[in-house]
């Protein structure tokens, strides 16, 4: 059996309401799934906000159940995907400092106009709902003391399972502002 046949291959989404695992080895065939419900999230009007522990919860639980049923040793690698969009924002040691804001949330509206005025039309960082806009809102209501880093729901969660936080993929970094033909 050749390698690539061996191990099993993790994909992990995290969902606003749920988080799902699927297991495949490298000839894309799956040898197990598992999924963990989230709490809601707290909403009003514009708002949409949810404690980033239950989603390390729910990755911790979805892996571990596969791991168990399919063997630890042949987990050959592990992929977090989630929600763009979705801001955390924490300390130098990757502890939320506040619940994480949605990708539904809109309450930036004010950030978004002045955004609007630098960002290029084809940047991610419009819009009340962009990563951006709502750093710039937290900024704005003194709601950042501490902060170390402003994150992506699957850049923590990879963070957390890693060690390292301040690292993102650069799709997740688009509605920060990055631009990805620039590389910043």
């Amino acid at each position: 059996m050749g390698e690539a046949r061996r191990h099993l291959f993790l994909g992990v989404d995290v969902g606003t309401s749920g988080v799902r695992a699927c297991a495949v080895d490298g000839g894309g065939a799956i040898h197990g799934e598992a999924e963990a419900a989230l709490s809601p999230p707290d909403t009003g009007t514009s708002t949409s906000e949810q404690d980033p522990g239950g989603w390390w919860q729910g990755l911790s639980a979805v892996v571990l159940e596969l791991a168990q049923r399919l063997g630890p040793e042949r987990i050959g690698a592990l992929a977090v995907d989630s929600t763009s969009g979705t801001l955390v924002v924490t300390d130098a040691d990757g502890h939320p400092l506040r619940p994480a804001l949605l990708y539904n949330d809109r309450r930036a509206t004010a950030e978004a106009e002045v955004i609007a005025g630098y960002a290029p039309a084809e940047s991610g960082a419009h819009g009340a709902g962009s990563s951006l806009a709502k750093l710039c809102h937290l900024r704005r209501q003194s709601q950042l003391d501490g902060a170390a880093f402003a994150l992506h729901a699957a850049d923590w969660l990879t963070g957390r399972l890693v060690g390292r936080f301040g690292v993102a993929d650069e799709n997740n970094v688009l509605k920060l502002g990055y631009d990805p033909v620039a590389g910043r």
